[in-house]
This record gives structure tokens, C-alpha cells and sequence, in this order.
């Protein structure tokens, strides 16, 4: 185990580098197209030639290269490796004037609660639901799992979110926060349109139901399969003829074997988590790292994209690390030499 585990953290250079480059390439090439960034900081007035280029050197902006369409600026990027890896710096963005490594640290705790309640929701839920459809195939409630499954799967995140804040946080928020009985904490924390400072937690579990929605739905359906794939194996049969109680065979024998693909989901799904966690965090106005990617996409915040990005490339990493280790875990016959 420990050789593999080494192996993989090997793995991880090449792909981090190659990632990291192709992010420094596309964000060149837009300098190199629509001109120097640091010119939008002015807005119409005209900067002085000296400060335009002090502003220019300090923020990194500078290299020669970026004035050469199409130049993919390889002296710049080792520049940006060394001060990165050595130094930990991955620069400032352009409007602030803050380094990327704070801006992430003010945005991360919103992001980890919010990844939390998605995982969790559809992990707990989505495991019940497809248990529950899987012991009952061709029943009311696998019908019902199947169907409720796909509608929810067919339904982009960008509308769900919009139907989900217009109909829930705003109009039934609004009949909850007419009733003086019912707490704050749900009326306004959690029934609530967008983010709420007072209730950091409370605010944060429509938003996250909304981003685990999809992927619950996936995981119910992959349990629903897996359970009614293993339920019929051959040691299943023996547990049951050794006398072993239902709840055991079920929850020790074939829930374990059924959620090795539910688990390659979940570790997978981190990553989608990610990307449409950049889509929640806009609509409703959650300041975590998706928000800050999409503000410093739309203003060319090149070190803020290019450092955001590289941490969730190695958060994902380390995720399907963990996954392939879990296997071992949940399948004894799975070893790694």
C-alpha cells in the first residue's frame, strides 16, 4: 500500500504542471488579445505612463512576452512555478490588491461547509433512496426512485438553483417570515434567497441541497443497481443459509460490496461538487471560492484563477486518492502492491 500511495503522489506532478500550464497559456493569451489588465483599473481616465508601468511590474504583468500573440511566455511561467512552489506566492489580483493565498483562505471555510452538505446530503440520501428502490425492485418505491431520479437528473443546476431560490427561499421564505412562531434561525437563516452573514451555517443548506441534488440523484440510482446486482450472488445466498439475520446480510455483506461503485461516484463527483459550486455560490451570492473564480474570471484575474484552480486540481487528487484507498478497506480482496 504505502509503494502505491507514493506512486500516486508521483502521479500527481505531471498532471498539476500540465494543468497549471495550460491555465498560464489561456490566461496569456487573453492578456495578449485584449491588452494589459492593469489598464481596467483606471476605468476611463487616462493613468500616467510611470504609474501604469510601476502597477505593471508589481502585479506581474510586465514580461515582454505578453505583448506577442500567441507567444505561450515560458519564461513566465517557470517564473510563476518557482514563486509558487518556493515561495508559496501566487500572486495578487488587480483590484484589492491582495495576495490570492488570503483571498482563498477568506473564501475556503464557505466552500468546505457547503461541499459538506452536499456530500453528505446526497451520500446519506441518495444511499438510503437507492437501498430502499433496490430491495424493492419493481415495487411503488422503485418506480418512484427511478422516476423522481431522472427529473431531478435532467434539470441543469443553474435552473434548479433559480426555481429553488425564487420558490422556496423568496416566496414560501416570505409565508414563513410572516409567522412570529417560527424561529429566525429557519424563516430568515435557512429558508433565506441568498446568503445570510448572521447565519453562515443556516444559510448554507438550501445552497447545498441544490448543489448535492444532482449528484444524490445518480448515487441513488447506482445503489438501486449495485444492491439489486448483489442481492442475488451466491454469497448472499450463503450468508442467508447460515442463518444470519437480514439486517446483517444486507447491511454487512451486500451493502459493503454495493458501494464500491457508489464511492468511485462520490470521489469523482468532488470535482463536479467543484464546478457547480461556481454556479450555487453566484446564484446565491455564498462569497466562496466558485464566487471568487467566477468575479476574477469576469475581471481577467489571471494569479487568482491560476491559483484557485491549481488548489482544487490537487483537493481532487487527493480525493481519488482517498477513494482508491477506501476500496481496500471496503473489499478485502483488493490489494495494491
Amino acid at each position: 500500500m504505502g509503494r502505491y500511495v507514493i506512486r500516486r503522489l508521483l502521479q500527481f506532478i505531471p498532471t498539476v504542471l500540465g494543468t497549471m500550464f495550460l491555465l498560464h497559456y489561456l490566461t496569456s493569451l487573453a492578456i495578449q488579445f485584449s491588452g494589459n489588465p492593469v489598464r481596467a483599473l483606471f476605468g476611463d481616465r487616462t493613468p500616467p505612463p510611470a504609474l501604469l508601468e510601476a502597477l505593471t511590474e508589481r502585479l506581474g504583468y510586465g514580461d515582454a512576452c505578453l505583448d506577442q500573440r500567441g507567444n505561450p511566455c515560458f519564461g513566465l511561467f517557470f517564473d510563476r512555478l518557482q514563486a509558487i512552489f518556493l515561495h508559496f506566492d501566487f500572486g495578487v489580483n488587480l483590484r484589492q490588491q491582495l495576495p490570492v493565498t488570503q483571498l482563498v483562505a477568506d473564501a475556503l471555510p464557505f466552500t468546505l461547509k457547503l461541499l459538506v452538505i452536499a456530500i453528505l446530503f446526497e451520500a446519506v440520501i441518495g444511499i438510503a433512496a437507492g437501498v430502499w428502490a433496490g430491495l424493492r425492485g419493481g415495487s411503488f418505491a422503485d418506480y418512484a426512485v427511478k422516476i423522481s431520479t431522472v427529473f431531478v437528473i435532467s434539470v441543469p443546476i443553474f435552473v434548479l438553483g433559480l426555481v429553488v431560490r425564487e420558490f422556496v427561499g423568496v416566496k414560501f421564505g416570505n409565508v414563513l417570515r410572516a409567522q412570529d412562531w417560527i424561529p429566525d434561525v429557519i424563516s430568515v437563516g435557512v429558508v433565506t434567497p441568498g446568503f445570510k452573514a448572521d447565519y453562515p451555517f443556516a444559510s448554507l443548506i438550501i445552497p447545498g441541497m441544490v448543489l448535492g441534488a444532482v449528484s444524490l440523484a445518480t448515487t441513488a440510482r447506482l445503489t438501486r443497481t449495485s444492491i439489486m446486482e448483489n442481492i442475488r450472488a451466491d454469497y448472499v445466498r450463503t450468508a442467508r443459509a447460515k442463518g444470519l439475520s437480514n439486517r446483517r446480510v444486507i447491511g454487512v455483506h451486500t451493502l459493503r460490496n454495493s458501494l464500491i461503485p457508489v464511492i468511485t461516484f462520490l470521489g469523482v463527483d468532488i470535482g463536479a461538487a467543484m464546478a457547480g459550486a461556481v454556479v450555487t455560490e453566484t446564484i446565491f451570492n455564498v462569497p466562496g471560492i466558485g464566487r471568487l473564480v467566477t468575479l476574477s474570471a469576469r475581471s481577467g484575474e489571471a494569479p487568482v484563477v491560476i491559483g484557485v484552480v491549481t488548489m482544487l486540481v490537487l483537493v481532487v487528487l487527493l480525493a481519488n486518492l482517498l477513494v482508491d484507498i477506501l476500496y481496500a478497506v471496503l473489499d478485502p480482496r483488493i490489494r495494491y502492491e
